[in-house]
């Protein structure tokens, strides 16, 4: 987040600089199954030598066949205080971004519930954004869109979309949010990576599955 405040200081993880640092703590899970293989790691938010929030990271990566499923689960809790977020004004960015690199000259396509989209979105209300280019010298169309679970905080959360190459889950968005020390916020993802450049209504139907299911999970918790 280029935005973060603990004890009326401001600091920006964005840049990866300055008093504010995240590191790894521990591996919390690395296993592999017939169905998917699932890997869990604990970062810190650590201001000097001070641990001031516990990240929690969960990557689960199903099996391929024309297409893979990795479900992207993010839980961060404050310690002993209190830490505020919003993202980059006019844009929203701050969160997960996924970046993607498509060939020199290449018009990738950006594609949204709506349809295709010419323009870069900036603070946009999105379910969900797919990302489709071509990607190597002689290779086919291929891409993968970002889904938000219905779960969400903030449900849908705002994006900004580059054509160069980066989808920003922008979450909070411009507007601060702050987390209560000691109550973890649960930030729930899929990717879907798949081949060829599919419609809106393709990826929506897609989309549909991957929330009834992540629903149902939500609901178990």
């Amino acid at each position: 987040w280029p935005h973060v405040v603990i004890d009326g200081q401001e600091y920006s993880l964005w840049e990866d600089k300055g008093s504010l640092r995240q590191r790894f703590v521990r591996w919390l899970c690395r296993e592999e199954g017939a169905t998917a293989a699932v890997l869990g790691v604990e970062n810190g938010w650590f201001l000097g030598d001070t641990q001031v929030l516990t990240e929690r990271v969960w990557w689960t990566v199903y099996r391929s066949g024309d297409s893979r499923h990795i479900d992207v689960d993010l839980f961060f809790t404050p310690l002993d205080r209190d830490v505020t977020l919003w993202g980059a004004e006019g844009k929203s960015y701050g969160g997960l971004t996924v970046r993607f690199r498509p060939l020199p000259g290449e018009r990738p396509r950006i594609t949204v519930a709506d349809g295709l989209t010419a323009d870069d979105l900036y603070e946009t209300p999105l379910t969900w954004a797919d990302f489709s280019s071509r990607f190597g010298e002689g290779e086919a169309w291929s891409g993968a869109a970002i889904f938000i679970s219905p779960s969400h905080p903030d449900y849908p959360p705002t994006w900004l979309t580059r054509h160069y190459g980066p989808l920003c889950v922008g979450w909070p968005g411009i507007r601060s949010q702050t987390l209560a020390a000691g109550k973890s916020v649960h930030l729930p993802y899929r990717l879907w990576i798949h081949r060829d450049c599919p419609s809106a209504e393709n990826i929506e139907t897609v989309y549909r599955a991957y929330c009834k299911v992540s629903t149902t999970a939500a609901a178990a918790e």
